[in-house]
């Protein structure tokens, strides 16, 4: 299946099915033709079980199937492939070897007091094969270093639940419920942010005093805006021409 570029779900069903299973000498899959699984919006089951112990996915094949939300339905450990090069040109780092130009980050990514100087290097990065953990950090103030990430697929993979965990940092990371809901949904990934998730959050933010501001309303997801004192300055300015 060396050529093979998408896969079609049948619209019919509810959702799609890949199943890899019992081949005892299948390392690895060769598909870095494969471009896309349609359609996007429904669930994806994937079983790889009974392989070659070696057995890997590699980072393209991991990036599709993460792309979709793929669901794992399996018992044994799945790896990213020790052979990094992609065949798109896409960059590829290990996390001991990050540098601002990888787009792909191969392990555990933890930010903490020692190394939050250096978060810059992630504004590139667009998944994360590992864990995330934000812990223990003094001056980090948000998020804003991972604008460009949209997954991060746990690797190895198993079937357990998976979250981006932040915790235990001197700042306030999200003041309000809608910044974690953002990260979130961009990710893909639940978020446990000091224990707890991003409903416990408050649902509301002032953005600054006296002027033009909005919030989050978490029963209706909605941003408001309040232009009270802007109508005020408004009148204001009339009075002053006219008079």
């Amino acid at each position: 299946m060396g050529n093979l570029e998408s896969l079609i779900v049948d619209i019919n069903q509810n959702y799609g099915h890949l199943s890899i299973h019992d081949n005892p000498n299948l390392k690895f899959l060769g598909r870095n033709s494969l471009k896309k699984i349609t359609p996007t919006d429904q669930s994806f089951n994937l079983i790889i079980v009974d392989n070659h112990p070696e057995f890997c996915l590699n980072t393209q094949e991991a990036q599709i199937f993460a792309d979709i939300s793929a669901v794992f339905h399996n018992e044994d450990k799945i790896y990213i492939c020790p052979e990094l090069t992609r065949t798109d040109g896409v960059k590829v780092c290990k996390i001991d070897n990050l540098d601002e130009g990888c787009h792909h980050v191969v392990g555990d990514v933890i930010i903490d007091e020692n190394n939050e100087m250096d978060v810059w290097k992630f504004e590139n990065v667009t998944h994360i094969y590992g864990n995330l953990v934000i812990r223990d950090t003094k001056e980090l103030v948000d998020l804003s270093f991972l604008s460009s990430l949209g997954s991060v697929p746990p690797f190895p993979y198993i079937s357990y639940i998976h979250f981006i965990e932040i915790r235990d940092n001197s700042q306030e990371i999200f003041k309000v419920q809608r910044d974690c809901l953002l990260i979130q949904a961009k990710t893909k990934t639940t978020i446990k942010y000091n224990g707890m998730g991003c409903s416990k959050l408050p649902g509301k933010k002032r953005n600054s005093v006296g002027s033009i501001y909005d919030y989050y309303d978490e029963d209706s997801s909605n941003v408001h805006f309040s232009l009270k004192y802007l109508c005020v300055c408004q009148l204001l300015i009339m009075f002053f021409i006219y008079k």
